[in-house]
């Protein structure tokens, strides 16, 4: 993701989380948070109170056949230009994730 411009705010592994603070075993689930500074500079200047438009939240989670990855659809923005901006962060975090999906496949051996 670096090298595409974002920058990684935080990992959670919320299935750690859980399990410490609630005692709960769900399936590993991780979710990651980032930013691309650039896009997230012209989403502010369009909307300064447009800060959780610029987040990219990233979800993989653990199915039955492999790692799902999800990229849930920002909220909608309050005009055109931030618009175009988020759709340009959402666009970007999917050509990163695809990039790597390419570079290294999520594929398990069979057991």
């Amino acid at each position: 993701m670096r090298r595409r411009g974002f920058t990684r705010l935080a990992q959670v592994d919320l299935r750690a989380e859980l399990g410490r603070r609630v005692g709960a075993n769900v399936a590993p689930h991780v979710i990651v948070l980032a930013l691309n500074p650039a896009i997230t500079v012209r989403i502010l200047r369009s909307d300064p109170a447009g800060a959780d438009l610029a987040l990219a939240v990233i979800v993989l989670r653990e199915t039955d056949t492999g790692t799902a990855i999800e990229v849930p659809a920002p909220a909608e923005p309050t005009d055109a230009m931030t618009a175009r901006a988020v759709e340009t962060l959402h666009s970007r975090v999917l050509d990163v994730i695809k990039e790597a999906i390419d570079r290294r496949p999520l594929t398990r051996e069979p057991s």
